[in-house]
């Protein structure tokens, strides 16, 4: 698309008679940004639950045993189309009901859960001699 091409021009003339992109060079791999933003999404969501909790049990006065559990948990829902309905580079859509649909969509789960045990102590070691 050349660099002269009046930006307005490009946003009221987005669209073909058809609702397709409207074509303006042969280069149909330059795609009208309007058209893009009119049409393109790509949206995400997130939930994400942490935490941990530990546990200390002193056995003596100078030994002690602690527990801890540790959670990362989260949730992606993402989806998205990389190629709408009508683009140019893709040829014009078909006619009737039937129309071409490039779209996605995933969702990812991770949990991660760690735990650890720790005996220790804290002893003078000259006093036992």
């Amino acid at each position: 698309m050349a660099n002269s091409m009046p930006w307005d021009l490009l946003d009221q003339k987005k669209y073909d008679a058809a609702g397709n992109e409207f074509v303006y060079s042969r280069f149909r791999n330059r795609t009208n940004p309007y058209f893009v933003l009119a049409e393109q999404f790509h949206n995400i969501s997130r939930d994400r639950m942490f935490g941990n909790i530990a546990l200390k049990y002193q056995l003596t006065n100078w030994l002690f045993l602690q527990g801890r559990v540790g959670q990362d948990f989260w949730s992606r829902d993402e989806d998205y189309n990389n190629f709408p309905t009508g683009q140019a580079s893709l040829g014009p859509a078909p006619a009737g009901f039937c129309k071409r649909k490039i779209y996605s969509g995933c969702k990812k789960i991770q949990r991660e859960i760690n735990k650890d045990f720790l005996l220790s102590g804290n002893k003078n070691l000259e006093t036992l001699v």
